[in-house]
């Protein structure tokens, strides 16, 4: 099966949505140390304020507050732009995947093509406008607009027949 694999933005959201990894947050709450740790002195200030009765500074405390949440606006607004930037580049780049029993062979606006058999594929994840296929680390992504809905199911049997294979094999290499 043939498939144009350009994606929209709504899709390309949706495949990074769908990817996301715990290591992902993890990564993204130490871009976010200096931020934290000015959030909590700011709370301790002003909670040894609160417990000694003394006069808060509010103005201070929002000011400090303020700069700690813009400082996550911007790692989050550059995290963001990265994110968009790749995926606009691998979107420009590939112009047809094709799927078949034996993987997915991508061919792309340079005319060079690229086949990765199924069982480089650890798992496969469906959402509302895309199927993805692979870990968070390295996915492809196969948009359902460029499919009829009998070629949806289609792509649904293929990647469910491939992993209980990988799965079937699995359990034998390990004895179960």
């Amino acid at each position: 099966m043939v498939i144009e694999c350009k994606l929209s933005k709504a899709e390309m959201s949706e495949a990074f949505r769908m990817n996301l990894s715990g290591g992902f947050w993890f990564r993204t709450i130490l871009g976010n140390v200096r931020a934290i740790i000015l959030v909590g002195v700011v709370l301790f200030a002003a909670g040894a304020k609160i417990m000694n009765h003394d006069t808060r500074d509010w103005q201070s405390i929002g000011l400090l507050f303020v700069i700690a949440m813009g400082l996550v606006a911007l790692y989050v607004w550059r995290l963001s732009s990265s994110i968009k930037k790749t995926a606009a580049n691998l979107n420009t780049a590939c112009d047809q995947m094709t799927l078949d029993s034996q993987g997915i062979a991508t061919a792309n606006v340079t005319g060079s093509n690229t086949f990765t058999p199924w069982s480089q594929f650890k798992r496969w994840k469906e959402g509302k406008l895309v199927f993805t296929v692979g870990d968070a680390k390295a996915f492809r992504t196969i948009p359902k607009s460029a499919m009829t809905e009998m070629q949806v199911g289609e792509v649904r049997g293929i990647l469910q027949s491939q992993t209980r294979t990988r799965a079937e094999a699995l359990s034998l290499i390990r004895g179960r």
